[in-house]
């Protein structure tokens, strides 16, 4: 933001101290070109234990399709 190296999509931040809903992920591979290859929408374990118990895994597990 400093060096304005966005331009005008880098004037505002907007922080959010809690959004409710489905946490999702897209990743894509590109091979350099305008041609990128996206992933399936996945969703990761953040916990190490069922209902959201136990330290976070640091996403490191993914699963697909997504729950709805």
């Amino acid at each position: 933001m400093k060096d304005k190296i966005l331009g005008k999509s880098g004037a505002k931040v907007v922080i959010e101290e809690y959004l409710e809903g489905t946490e999702i992920s897209v990743h894509a591979f590109c091979d350099g070109t305008l041609n990128p290859r996206l992933f399936p929408a996945s969703q990761d374990h953040k916990r190490i234990y069922d209902n959201d118990k136990g330290p976070n895994t640091g996403a490191w597990e993914r699963y697909l399709p997504c729950p709805e």
